[in-house]
């Protein structure tokens, strides 16, 4: 039953986790783009199909990219054939991401310049000195092709006036540039609202924990990552109102850091036993690429120790996933919750990158490729740090909630244990009176019954003093007995069960030797006896009356609290297909041997059932002294 009950809960979590994934990719997709603008601009060791030459005089000159990106105040040309195939994947415009003075020519043709009354053409282009102090502030040039471009000499004049460089120069059109803006804008707005959102639902969830009565502040880490993180989106963006000082707050610059690294150290907090051994392991890195981070924004040429820093990441995520291991064997809920979560996602994404590369074009696989790539070159892996970072908030946060579900269960199932306790405690009260009313009634008869016996005992009546003295023992065994055992869970349970089965005509007998205190939650031992001696009553209540009989053992022995009730049966004892024992009483019923079990197990037990054609025994052996948060 339990691998059946573990099989179902990991069937629920891969569904959850690829709902989860499929939203993530739902959105990730506004963030692409179908097509991309072509990219024409030279290199320093290649051309990019551009012939590159200047002139001396009507000599006209080849030119080599490194020897163009030398060239100082002296026009020099690019020029190149627009082919058909650049038409029939919508090209319809030239961008120049340009900081110098140019002109544009097709076919000779002058269609664009942002010198004023520039005059001249091709080889004799002369660009006047006054029109250097126009303030080129690197602003991209768009301009519109003609529609008769195909087959036409596209050449581009230029000079390398305040520095040498080389051109950006792209292929574009107005409808791909409006959708590049937009996927542009949506890589940062997607995940800043998200965040934002987050956020609020962790300051809810913060003030939540606190009219609960206990202040969980662990989840503030989550809340300063979240605020930070949705900050250091909208900073990127560029977007900034003159009188707003907001993102000048150098702390919005440590966005990347903190967003990963506060999801971890909540994670840290959450540990028991290898919290200590952990903690130099993950705070001292933190610190320092933190530091780094802070100082790079102050303008301090840190770089190589941010890279560092940044590089050492991966191995840090290894310790954390060894620890969350050993954590989630010491049977801490929190990281029985992480290392399943994180090993889901991985199966996951390795479906994504095998599905990608078997039934689509191939795109998330390039992408976990090219993610994977970013370790072994020298540059700040931003995507690995991005999905490291928004991987851990997601599971951190779904941990928070799942706790907050859980404390809340558990309050709730106090509540009920406190009720069922309070019912237990009203019942033992009524039960005593009625034991008492009993006691003083033969107390008063006590002396009748001295004279009868007395008189008997006179005339030689010995028989009927035998039978009478025997009906008085059976009077007084009918009053119940209010002291069973030191326990007062188990004494309650066990005089309401005697009451009961007394009702019902059954001999309820028992062995209880048990101390006062017994570490089992009061809940799973008011439900596990509960049931336990409810399928017996029911059981032993179907027979003729002469054979209904129960019998409860309970003892400790080693650190073990042994239960066993046997009683008559008669009928099948049905069974379903999975071979799981089920009730006879019909629909909403049968819960009560899955609820013994689930608490057996809790307690790392089991149940052991024999059935015998007249009796039914049902045994356990709970271990104490266990960590009560393991549950």
């Amino acid at each position: 039953m339990k691998k059946l009950s573990d099989k179902k809960n990991w069937i629920i979590s891969f569904l959850f986790a690829g709902i989860v994934l499929a939203f993530i990719t739902l959105f990730f997709n506004f963030t692409l783009i179908d097509s991309q603008m072509q990219i024409l601009s030279p290199y320093l060791d290649n051309t990019v199909g551009w012939d590159m030459y200047y002139y001396n005089g009507d000599e006209k000159t080849s030119l080599t990219p490194r020897e163009l990106f030398e060239t100082q105040n002296e026009v020099y040309y690019l020029s190149r054939t627009l082919s058909e195939s650049e038409q029939q994947t919508g090209i319809t415009t030239i961008k120049l991401n340009y900081t110098n003075p140019c002109a544009l020519f097709l076919d000779d043709v002058l269609f664009y310049t942002n010198i004023p009354n520039l005059t001249g053409e091709i080889g004799a282009l002369d660009f006047p000195q006054e029109t250097f102090a126009v303030p080129f502030a690197g602003e991209n040039i768009t301009v519109t092709l003609p529609p008769d471009y195909v087959g036409k000499v596209l050449t581009l004049a230029s000079m390398n006036v305040e520095y040498s460089g080389l051109p950006m120069i792209f292929l574009s059109s107005i409808a791909l540039d409006r959708t590049e803006v937009t996927a542009a804008v949506n890589r940062i707005i997607i995940p800043a609202a998200a965040l934002a959102i987050a956020a609020l639902l962790l300051i809810g969830l913060w003030f939540y924990t606190g009219i609960s009565g206990k202040w969980n502040f662990s989840i503030l880490l989550l809340l300063l990552a979240a605020l930070v993180q949705t900050f250091y989106y909208l900073r990127n963006l560029g977007y900034y109102l003159p009188n707003n000082q907001l993102f000048d707050i150098p702390m919005l610059g440590l966005g990347r850091p903190l967003f990963v690294y506060m999801p971890m150290i909540y994670l840290w907090l959450q540990m028991d036993k290898y919290r200590k051994i952990y903690a130099p392991l993950l705070l001292i890195p933190a610190f320092f690429t933190t530091l780094f981070e802070y100082l790079g924004l102050l303008g301090v040429d840190v770089w190589d120790l941010i890279y560092l820093s940044w590089k050492l990441l991966i191995p840090e995520l290894i310790l954390l996933i060894i620890f969350s291991v050993l954590e989630m064997r010491d049977e801490n809920s929190v990281f029985k919750i992480f290392v399943p979560a994180l090993s889901i996602t991985a199966v996951c994404v390795c479906g994504l990158y095998i599905g990608s590369a078997l039934f689509s074009d191939g795109f998330y696989t390039s992408y976990i490729n090219s993610m994977f790539a970013q370790l072994f070159t020298l540059i700040i892996p931003n995507i690995i740090i991005n999905w490291t970072g928004t991987l851990l908030f997601l599971f951190c946060m779904l941990i928070s909630f799942i706790e907050l579900i859980r404390r809340s269960i558990n309050f709730q199932t106090e509540i009920q244990a406190l009720s069922l306790k309070n019912q237990l405690a009203y019942d033992n009260l009524r039960l005593m009176n009625q034991s008492s009313e009993e006691l003083a009634k033969m107390r008063h008869n006590v002396l009748h019954h001295f004279n009868i016996l007395s008189d008997l005992n006179q005339q030689g009546e010995t028989l009927l003093v035998a039978d009478y003295l025997k009906q008085i023992t059976n009077d007084s065994e009918k009053i119940l007995p209010m002291r069973i055992c030191e326990q007062p869970i188990v004494n309650a349970i066990v005089v309401s069960a005697l009451e009961r089965a007394k009702k019902a005509g059954i001999d309820m007998t028992y062995q209880i030797n048990l101390p006062a205190e017994l570490s089992i939650k009061d809940v799973d031992l008011c439900n596990y006896l509960m049931n336990l001696l409810d399928n017996a009553i029911d059981a032993a209540a179907m027979l003729p009356i002469n054979q209904r009989w129960i019998k409860l053992t309970m003892h400790v022995r080693a650190n073990y609290l042994y239960i066993e009730a046997e009683n008559s049966r008669t009928g099948e004892v049905l069974h379903d297909a999975k071979g799981n024992i089920i009730s006879s009483k019909g629909k909403n019923h049968g819960y009560g041997m899955k609820t013994m079990l689930d608490i057996a197990r809790r307690y790392h037990s089991d149940l052991q059932v024999d059935i015998l054609p007249d009796r039914f025994a049902v045994q356990t052996a709970l271990l104490l002294l266990i960590d009560q948060n393991s549950d």
